[in-house]
């Protein structure tokens, strides 16, 4: 188990801290959070004072961190942990300490629940405190995100019940999928994720347009599937501007000057696609990795605070 560190470092401590490169982003993340009020709404997860001591709320939530900026699973957070000087320090853990087992990464996930989101709206809020969210706009998508599981044969019981087909498009270029749906509200200057809801795939994504503002966005930025002349005008009436791409309708095409306006409200909104690309292509976090909302739910959030980490990172060098 880990073990309280003492006041004074060794001397293997002091010679491993001089060769660590401090400009690196993962040694910045620790500059610019507080972790303290982190450590607050964690404590509670380990109640007990009976029963062999378990390992710091803190250090496993730092570790689930590192798996979605790595892409490690838990075997190998585990191995890695145990290897990677710099994951230790990040950590916190003395050199010749070893970490906890793909179980206990495991259960603490699972145990973390609810709490996600809390840590979520709280690493935002110091981001944003420090500046680093705009507020100019907001920028509004959702991606497919396929089921751990795969499809159920015709008259099969599905593996995972709260997955879903969905489907994005029309004619050709219509995508289908099973699974659910990840839909974000980023901040249009920073890339910041504000907001972050997860649905099944079914849902449209309209339906979860309100879910995704923060209320004090200077102006809305979203394509045609979320276009509603009543939505248009509620933004107005509250000051917001009105950044929702207009679609055709059967019989009643597009003008001229509707397809400029969408054309440079496109140019605008685009910029929405770099947090997903980021998580799924570069991260690796292409499809769910667990069964159900919940649990997926959970998953979501700690990606979307380890991005918004990690852009802090980026935005602070800028």
């Amino acid at each position: 188990m880990i073990r309280k560190k003492t006041q004074q470092l060794s001397f293997a401590q002091l010679q491993v801290k001089n060769c660590i490169n401090t400009a690196h982003w993962l040694h910045k993340v620790n500059n610019i959070i507080n972790w303290a009020p982190i450590r607050k709404k964690l404590a509670g997860l380990h109640p007990s004072n009976t029963g062999r001591p378990a390992y710091d709320p803190f250090l496993m939530f730092k570790i689930l961190l590192l798996q979605q900026w790595f892409g490690l699973s838990d075997p190998q957070a585990e191995a890695q942990i145990n290897d990677r000087i710099s994951f230790k320090v990040f950590l916190d853990m003395e050199i010749a300490q070893t970490g906890p087992d793909e179980t206990t990464i495991c259960l603490f996930r699972k145990q973390l629940g609810d709490l996600a989101k809390e840590l979520f709206e709280e690493i935002n809020r110091q981001i944003e405190n420090k500046g680093f969210v705009v507020k100019a706009g907001t920028l509004i998508d959702a991606t497919f995100y396929p089921a751990a599981t795969k499809p159920p044969a015709k008259d099969k019981k599905p593996r995972d019940p709260e997955a879903s087909w969905g489907a994005k498009g029309k004619g050709k270029n219509k995508k289908y999928c099973y699974g659910y749906k990840a839909h974000i509200g980023v901040d249009q200057d920073s890339g910041i994720i504000r907001k972050m809801e997860i649905t099944q795939a079914r849902v449209s994504d309209h339906e979860v347009f309100d879910e995704l503002l923060s209320g004090d966005e200077e102006a809305v930025y979203a394509d045609k599937a979320y276009y509603d002349k009543r939505r248009a005008e509620e933004l107005e009436a509250k000051g917001i501007k009105n950044g929702l791409m207009k679609k055709a309708h059967r019989g009643a095409p597009l003008s001229e000057e509707d397809s400029k306006r969408n054309k440079e409200i496109s140019k605008i909104w685009a910029q929405v696609e770099r947090p997903f690309a980021i998580i799924k292509s570069k991260w690796g976090h292409a499809r769910a990795r667990y069964i159900g909302l919940f649990r997926n739910g959970v998953h979501l959030h700690l990606i979307s605070m380890a991005y918004n980490l990690r852009r802090a990172c980026s935005l602070a060098t800028v």
